[in-house]
């Protein structure tokens, strides 16, 4: 869950994006399959009941199979309260009422909210209780959940900070990118405030040549991902288009 939610702790969620969809398709999948195992939502890799020799915790990336590459192979569900956290920005009352959930559950410790509780019966060793609680904190989860709590809390104070940065500014446009289908021209150029002119190229604009007329596409996204947005038409110039290799 984490690789969906860890970006938006520094890098903004614009609205009706690829983005702003996959996360909130990522706390919905694991909130939908929670309720199906009728446990707590967020699970994503963290320690889990199992020590070594030394003592140890053992860690494991656990996630739900509808959002995962690979079929989770460590028995399961493992929740963990930071991945809870992280989703404050998606959804901040049901993050809420989850984590109040996990507080009835004796998951909030000395030091804030222990790393898991392994809800997997095959380690369970409590006749009262259907999970074991993993009693310990790692720093870069606490991290985490420390700068959910100030996005939260201070107006999104992290993202505010990542974005004052000039380099930042000048790639985040990457960040916007929209549907197919659900984009248009004034959605296209709004953040760089570009003319609707046709006499003014659009930038990473190509000319496709149409039975009847030309026709500029904007692309949005990157190489692996392209999503095109088409643009009004233009007239037809006078001289020969060079062909595009």
């Amino acid at each position: 869950m984490f690789e969906y939610l860890m970006p938006a702790i520094w890098m903004r969620i614009y609205p009706n994006t690829l983005l702003e969809r996959a996360v909130a398709a990522a706390v919905l999948v694991q909130r939908v399959y929670a309720e199906d195992k009728g446990v707590p939502w967020g699970i994503s890799e963290c320690a889990y009941s199992v020590k070594d020799d030394g003592g140890n915790y053992q860690y494991h990336a656990f996630g739900v199979p509808q959002l995962a590459i690979h079929k989770p192979d460590e028995g399961g569900p493992v929740v963990s309260p930071y991945s809870t956290f992280m989703a404050l920005a998606v959804d901040s009352t049901a993050a809420l009422r989850n984590l109040r959930k996990l507080q009835g559950k004796h998951a909030l410790g000395t030091y804030g909210f222990y790393e898991a509780l392994d809800f997997d019966p095959g380690r369970c060793r409590s006749r009262f209780h259907r999970f074991e609680l993993v009693r310990c904190w790692m720093a870069h989860h606490q991290g985490m959940s420390f700068l959910s709590i100030a996005n939260f809390l201070h107006g999104e104070l992290v993202q505010r900070w990542f974005h004052s940065h000039p380099r930042v500014q000048a790639t985040e446009l990457l960040l916007q990118e929209k549907t197919i289908g659900s984009c248009s021209h004034s959605q296209a150029t709004v953040e760089r405030g570009l003319s609707d002119s046709s006499s003014k190229a659009m930038p990473y604009s190509v000319v496709v040549s149409g039975e009847h007329s030309m026709r500029r596409w904007q692309i949005l996204g990157l190489a692996v991902l392209l999503a095109f947005s088409e643009m009004p038409p233009i007239s037809t110039p006078k001289r020969p288009i060079p062909r595009m290799r």
